[in-house]
C-alpha cells in the first residue's frame, strides 16, 4: 500500500516537471508591420503647350472707292508710311463733279419755288396747303440727291484712314477699277497682334493662372511677352478649333512682320512664331 502511494507520488512529481521543462506557454507579442506613407507638397514645375500662330497688324484695311472710275493718282508705292488724312488715290472726277453741279442747281430751283409758295401761303393762302407740301417734297428730294451726288464726288479721292505702312498695292496708276475694288492693303505695324487656333480640349481644360509668350524658331531662347485680346466663341467646323488673338506687347527688339507664312500648321520659316501657354503652378 505504501508503494502504491510513493508510485503515484512519484508520477505526479515528475508530470509536474515535465510542465516546468518543456515547452512553455507563450502571450502573444505584436508585431510591427510597415504603413504605406505618401508625402503631400507643392511642386514649382510648369508645363507649357505650344500653338502655331500668325503676325497680323491689329490695325488693317483694304482700302477701295466707293465709286468706278479711272485712276489718276497713285501716290502710294508699297513699303511707304502713309499719313492719316493724306491722299493714297484719286479718280477721274469730271463727271463726278458735273453730276454735282447739276444737283446742286437742281436743289437750288426746288428750294426757290418752295419758299414762294410758302410765303404766298403765310401771307393771304391763295393756293392750296398741298401745293406747299408738294413743293416742300420736291426740295426735299432735290436736297438728297445734291448730298449724294457731293458724296460721289468727294468718294474720288481716296484718303488714309489712320497712319499705316501700305503692305500691297492691287492696281496700276490709270488702271479703271470698280466701286470696292481693293486698291491698296494699309495696315500699322505698330501694333501687332498674333493668331493661335486652340483645340476644343485646351479650351475646356484652360487653368485659371496662365502666361502667354511669343516664341520664334530662330530665336528659342527669346520670349516675347503677349496679352489675351480676344477668342472665337464658335470653334471651326472643319478644325474643331478656336481662334485666340494675342496682342503682342510692345518694346521688343527683334523685326516682326505681318503676314509670316505657315504650312500645315508647321511653322516653316525662320521667324514665325509659336505661342507658347506656360501654366503657372496652382497654390
Amino acid at each position: 500500500m505504501k508503494r502504491i502511494g510513493w508510485l503515484l507520488s512519484a508520477m505526479v512529481f515528475a508530470a509536474l516537471s515535465g510542465c516546468s521543462d518543456g515547452d512553455a506557454v507563450t502571450e502573444p507579442v505584436e508585431v510591427s508591420r510597415p504603413v504605406p506613407m505618401m508625402v503631400v507638397g507643392s511642386s514649382d514645375k510648369t508645363s507649357s503647350l505650344r500653338f502655331p500662330g500668325r503676325v497680323r497688324a491689329a490695325q488693317r484695311a483694304d482700302l477701295a472707292f466707293n465709286v468706278p472710275g479711272r485712276i489718276v493718282q497713285l501716290p502710294a508705292e508699297e513699303g511707304q508710311l502713309i499719313e492719316k488724312g493724306q491722299l493714297v488715290a484719286q479718280l477721274d472726277d469730271a463727271n463726278y463733279k458735273i453730276q454735282m453741279h447739276s444737283a446742286l442747281a437742281q436743289y437750288n430751283k426746288a428750294r426757290t419755288d418752295y419758299q414762294r409758295v410758302d410765303q404766298l401761303w403765310q401771307r393771304s393762302q391763295v393756293i392750296a396747303k398741298a401745293e406747299v407740301d408738294k413743293q416742300r417734297t420736291a426740295m426735299d428730294v432735290a436736297q438728297a440727291d445734291y448730298a449724294l451726288a457731293k458724296k460721289d464726288f468727294d468718294d474720288t479721292r481716296l484718303l488714309a484712314p489712320f497712319t499705316g505702312v501700305v503692305t500691297k498695292r492691287y492696281v496700276e496708276n490709270f488702271s479703271n477699277v470698280q466701286d470696292k475694288e481693293a486698291i491698296v492693303s494699309l495696315q500699322d505695324l505698330n501694333n501687332l497682334e498674333i493668331v493661335i487656333n486652340v483645340p476644343e480640349r485646351i479650351v475646356r481644360n484652360t487653368p485659371k493662372q496662365v502666361a502667354g509668350y511669343a516664341v520664334f524658331a530662330d530665336q528659342p531662347e527669346l520670349l516675347l511677352p503677349v496679352t489675351l485680346k480676344s477668342f472665337s466663341s464658335d470653334s471651326d467646323q472643319q478644325t474643331q478649333s478656336y481662334e485666340v488673338v494675342l496682342t503682342l506687347k510692345p518694346g521688343y527688339e527683334v523685326t516682326v512682320l505681318p503676314g509670316m507664312p505657315l504650312v500645315g500648321g508647321i511653322i516653316s520659316a525662320s521667324k514665325s512664331p509659336f505661342f507658347t501657354l506656360i501654366t503657372k503652378p496652382r497654390l
